[in-house]
């Protein structure tokens, strides 16, 4: 996970505004959020599933968890 985190935060100056959202959450919850399926982790940013996967892709990171 903190390979993810590293990517993430350097990521996060050309992130759009959801994505920072999610990128703030995951790097401060970074424990927590490995227990959390997508729908989690886009009630608890205000975001949506779509964003989350649509992050992961972008970053090339594997979705686990599914909805």
């Amino acid at each position: 996970m903190e390979i993810v985190t590293i990517r993430l935060r350097e990521y996060f100056s050309d992130a759009t505004t959801v994505e920072k959202a999610i990128i703030s959450f995951i790097t401060q919850n970074a424990k927590n959020v490995t227990k959390m399926s997508i729908h989690k982790l886009s009630l608890e940013t205000f975001t949506s599933p779509s964003s989350i996967i649509r992050l992961c892709k972008k970053m090339d990171l594997m979705v686990i968890k599914g909805l």
